[in-house]
C-alpha cells in the first residue's frame, strides 16, 4: 500500500498538467493526409483562426490554410507534403 500511494499521487499530478499542443506554422507547404473537416467561415480564414481551431480539436494533428480559396482544412493524419505558395500549414 505504501508503494501504491506515491505512484497514484505522481500520476494524478502529471495527468492534470496541460499538454502543449502548439502547432508549428510553415508558409508555402501543403500537408497531405486525411481531412477531418473544412471551414470557410471568415473566423477561420486567417492563420491564427485556423491554427486555434486545429489546436482546439483533439483529433486534429495539423492544418492547411488555403489563402487563395479561403478555406481551413483540419487534418487527422499527415502522410506527406508538397510546395504550394497559396498554402500556410501547421503541424
Amino acid at each position: 500500500m505504501k508503494k501504491i500511494l506515491p505512484l497514484s499521487v505522481f500520476t494524478l499530478i502529471f495527468a492534470a498538467l496541460p499538454v502543449d499542443a502548439s502547432l508549428t506554422v510553415s508558409e508555402g507547404i501543403k500537408l497531405k493526409g486525411s481531412i477531418l473537416s473544412v471551414k470557410s467561415t471568415k473566423k477561420y480564414t486567417s492563420v491564427s483562426g485556423c491554427k486555434a481551431l486545429a489546436e482546439k480539436k483533439s483529433k486534429a494533428v495539423a492544418f492547411n490554410l488555403d489563402t487563395a480559396q479561403g478555406k481551413c482544412y483540419l487534418l487527422s493524419s499527415v502522410s506527406g507534403s508538397s510546395a504550394d505558395s497559396a498554402v500556410v500549414s501547421g503541424s
